[in-house]
């Protein structure tokens, strides 16, 4: 940002002047003000050389004009800065920083100031005590405001790490820390972005429009990120939005967002905000924050309308003669802006774009402009509905496909010129035109009653088919045409077929049956709301409570419990009590009451509750139905679990051999199976057969489904566990990208919860500290427990237990045995623990207190360990063989040779029987019988001391 503030030493006062001097004033004011920032620091520093005699009041007339802007507007009158007033500016116009290089906040040291904003500082600052190496932006507020905007401040302040430790976002600048200093002084630790604006970076670099676009849709997935946290930004702007030198989106500046109460509902303001004023830019501003009005996400999709604008053309999307404050707010409150193509674009603006100004308006007529003016519409209900519409609509325009926006008709502009100037038209138009519309509609209804009965069946057979067509084994490589025409297909069948509502609700059935198939939850949950409603409005209660259940079964995959016990119990009471034997709901009903019992942890209940599903099942379908199928699929995962590997591996199996019976099975349905089959042999300890079938999976995944899906990136998550647990580290290293895809990705925040733990189990191995930082934050968020509350209690447990390993990797055992502390108290809140949780929470209290010097006290927790161990998998299981060996070397710490050595040679014969000769780990345990004896053994790195932290 240029030094547009005046010199502390200047005589700011405007005084009043011949009429001759204000109108040059003005002039230069209104020439300044239609700058950019690059442009306005050249230009004032060329009337600076020149000598200019006005220049010192157009410095204190553009400072109050950033004033307005950028500060308490609205609560504060705003005066233009005098002598008095600028003590406190630096030298370049900004507030005097009230830290000092140097200067300790928190765990962090001050290197250099950044700059500052309408409340706070910021300070370039790294971590001084070794954690990490990693530099941040360190925010604090200033030093010298005053008590009540101090307060104030402090308010939005924490808002702001509120917000931030809600959003977890590649896209979005993360929170690192956060803290008070010992004299009260809050801060917030903020990832630092070395990056330019993106409309500048864009241009410097000439990239032509389709780039651009690529560029902006990171920016909509932040923004998506953001609204389905109940976050509305409120200021998104190019300023806001910086782009690495890497490519990367990184969307900044929470400071004046909010948080909804309610997802959906109207943002009313806040005293807080009320006196807050409207800290906003006004040339990004949507109508409804200068109007005052509540605000819901539509004015941030206004904000990217604008962005957009810009960064396409070049130009902001009003055209005005002069550029005065009032002039903009009018526009933006009346005025339509014209299509991107209409603009007079120089041949200067498409060079930026590596074009020329014809090629540059083809490439934006007419579907781009469109989708641009459809975000610019006045009226919020007129915008698209989220950033997910946004989306959408852009990756047809990126894939071919037409574009839902439509440029506004000349019939849509004549309509909204009436609603402005109604008495301007006139009684003798409105007539005609009514005339017209009466005959127009006649026609237009006796065709239809014509046509309607040969066409309905005919129609009806289309849809279903072009819905069967964009099921994931029929649409490898365009997974997002696929869920685009599913969406097109919902919205067209909501919205034509009224007059049919048993079709309509049996149509999206079918929709939502596909969208399931292609993991895209959030659509299925929207698509069976709207199923289960026009049921039940229709009379059929039992297909609206199956809706249900069905809605129920996916809030589970989106990690919300709550939510998916509520839509069970208003399917059983929409079922009511007749028929009283109903063995489809029933099955449904005992199919995802079990589901949340296992989440819960309650696995005893959940094998009886699948169990009953599936005699329901068999009753209602038969033994080879595809549903049945995928229950016993279910249970064999929970017996897995619950340690009965026999069981589990015989109905595994036997599930497999019905999908591949049903005629017309997914190969969604298959791999999902084949998914399970793996988990079970890995938890069996059978890893050879695992990594093999977890392969083969990769493989057809990538040749059946789009390599991207969840399906693919499920199985490379479980085969990166596996390499890890047999300390193949550069292998599972090689699976990063695919689990970072799942973990920003997937729509299951139980999913993007596993691949963030894994991801941070590897970088922590790799010594990878840039990932590590970023994800093993992220666990330690999660282990914190507040961070989602859709996410189940075994999940955020999890999350402790690898925080506390990356404690033991960072040589911080007592912080490790701290954290494990709570976790054990967490484990006894729990109504039922599988033994293999409890077991590994001990292996690693084990080795935190080994590495903390308490050894006797470590030789009691691995025992334990094994202990528990044998009890969920049996003492040959190679899990049980690994915590043995952590044991020996306590056992040897503490002068008990021989048992330490007849524990570690039990467990290099039963590894021998279950890992290939070559496997780390195998070699590991060779390394560590060859040392027991010497003396390095109790000086050995932390890093050894986890090698079998499985």
């Amino acid at each position: 940002m240029p030094s547009i503030r005046p010199r502390p030493d200047a005589d700011t006062r405007v005084s009043r002047s011949p009429i001759g001097d204000w109108q040059r004033l003005s002039a230069l004011y209104e020439e300044a003000d239609a700058l950019d920032d690059a442009a306005l620091a050249a230009r004032l520093a060329q009337w600076e050389r020149e000598g200019l005699p006005l220049l010192e009041q157009l410095r204190a007339m553009l400072a109050a004009r950033e004033q307005v802007q950028r500060s308490d507007f609205l609560g504060t009158p705003p005066a233009l800065p005098t002598a008095a007033t600028t003590s406190s500016l630096d030298p370049a116009g900004m507030p005097a920083p009230g830290w000092e290089a140097g200067s300790a906040v928190g765990p962090y040291r001050l290197l250099n100031h950044l700059g500052a904003g309408g409340m706070a500082e910021v300070w370039l600052a790294e971590r001084a005590d070794g954690a990490f190496k990693r530099r941040v932006a360190i925010k604090l507020l200033f030093r010298h405001a005053d008590s009540t905007r101090r307060a104030g401040f402090a308010q939005r302040f924490a808002r702001e790490r509120d917000i931030l430790a809600s959003l977890h976002h590649p896209n979005i600048a993360a929170l690192h820390d956060a803290g008070v200093t010992a004299d009260g002084q809050p801060w917030l630790a903020l990832e630092y972005v070395e990056g330019e604006a993106i409309t500048p970076w864009c241009d410097r670099r000439r990239l032509p429009v389709v780039e651009r676009m690529r560029l902006f849709r990171q920016v909509l997935l932040a923004v998506q990120h953001a609204h389905a946290n109940l976050v509305i930004h409120r200021d998104i702007k190019p300023a806001n939005i910086l782009v690495t030198t890497g490519g990367e989106v990184r969307l900044l500046d929470f400071g004046i967002a909010k948080l909804q109460e309610v997802e959906g509902a109207e943002l009313a303001e806040t005293e807080l905000t009320r006196h807050a004023g409207r800290p906003l830019t006004v040339q990004y501003a949507s109508p409804e924050q200068l109007g005052g009005l509540p605000l819901t996400t539509a004015c941030d999709v206004y904000a990217l309308g604008v962005v957009l604008y810009e960064l396409l053309c070049g130009e902001r999307p009003y055209e005005l003669k002069t550029t005065s404050a009032g002039r903009l707010e009018d526009a933006i409150l009346e005025a339509e802006p014209r299509p991107m193509s209409r603009r007079a674009l120089s041949d200067e603006r498409a060079a930026a774009r590596g074009t020329t100004p014809k090629a540059l308006r083809q490439s934006l007529a007419p579907e781009l402009d469109a989708v641009v003016l459809r975000m610019l519409a006045k009226r919020p209900a007129d915008r698209y509905g989220s950033v997910e519409s946004v989306l959408a609509d852009i990756d047809r325009w990126r894939d071919g496909v037409p574009v839902l926006a439509r440029v506004p008709s000349a019939v849509y502009r004549f309509r909204k010129f009436v609603a402005r100037h109604p008495l301007a038209v006139g009684m003798t138009a409105l007539a005609g035109t009514s005339l017209v519309v009466v005959a127009t509609v006649a026609v237009m209804l006796g065709l239809q009653a014509r046509e309607e009965a040969s066409r309905s069946a005919a129609a009806t057979q289309f849809l279903f088919d072009m819905f069967r067509n964009v099921d994931p084994d029929n649409s490898q490589g365009i997974g997002p045409v696929a869920s685009a025409l599913l969406e097109k297909g919902r919205q067209q069948v909501l919205r034509t077929m009224e007059r049919q509502p048993e079709l309509q609700a049996e149509l999206l059935g079918r929709i939502a049956d596909v969208q399931w198939a292609r993991s895209d939850y959030v659509e299925t949950d929207e698509t069976l709301a709207d199923a289960a409603r026009i049921f039940q409005r229709v009379g059929r209660n039992r297909d609206s409570a199956i809706a249900l259940a069905f809605q129920a079964k996916v809030a589970i995959y989106t990690g919300d419990f709550a939510r998916s016990r509520a839509l069970l119990s208003k399917a059983l009471e929409v079922r009511g009590s007749h028929p009283p034997r109903d063995a489809a709901f029933q099955a449904a009903i005992a199919h995802v009451g079990g589901l949340l019992q296992r989440n819960a942890g309650d696995l005893a209940a959940a094998k009886s509750s699948l169990q009953e599903a599936i005699d329901r099942s068999t009753e209602a379908f038969g033994p080879d139905d595809q549903n049945t199928a995928a229950i016993l699929s279910d249970l064999a995962s929970v017996e897995s679990q619950l340690g009965q590997f026999g069981p589990a591996v015989e109905h595994i199996q036997d599930a497999i051999a019905r999908t591949q019976q049903v005629e017309g099975s997914r190969a969604t349905d298959r791999i999902t199976m084949r998914n399970v089959q793996a988990a079970i042999e890995q938890q069996a300890g059978r890893y050879s057969d695992a990594l093999r079938h977890l392969r083969s999976i990769g493989s057809d995944c990538e040749r059946w489904l789009d390599k991207e899906s969840e399906y693919c990136t499920q199985a490379r998550q479980r085969e990166a566990v596996l390499l890890l647990t047999e300390g193949r580290v550069e292998d599972a290293g090689a699976l990063l990208p695919s689990l970072e895809l799942q973990a920003g990705k997937t729509s299951s925040p139980v999913r993007q919860a596993e691949a963030a733990m894994t991801i941070c189990r590897i970088a922590m191995r790799e010594a990878d500290g840039e990932r590590a930082s970023s994800m093993c934050e992220r666990v330690q968020i999660l282990a914190a427990g507040d961070s989602d509350p859709r996410l189940p209690m075994p999940i955020k447990l999890a999350a402790q237990l690898v925080t506390a390993e990356l404690s033991i990797f960072l040589g911080q055992p007592d912080d490790a045995i701290a954290g494990l502390r709570s976790a054990e108290i967490g484990l006894r809140s729990q109504q039922a623990v599988p033994p293999a949780f409890a077991a590994r929470l001990h292996l690693l209290q084990g080795v935190a207190l080994r590495a903390s010097g308490r050894i006797a006290e470590s030789a009691a927790a691995l025992r334990l360990a094994v202990d528990e161990c044998g009890r969920a998998a049996g003492p040959k299981h190679p899990t049980t063989l690994l915590v043995s060996a952590n044991l020996a070397r306590s056992l040897w710490l503490m002068g008990e040779s021989g048992k330490a050595l007849e524990e570690l040679s039990a467990a290099l014969v039963g590894m021998r029987e279950v890992v290939e000769p070559q496997s780390p780990i195998l070699a590991r345990l060779y390394a560590w019988q060859q040392a027991l004896g010497r003396p390095a053994l109790e000086s050995s790195r932390a890093t050894d001391l986890v090698d079998f932290l499985v």
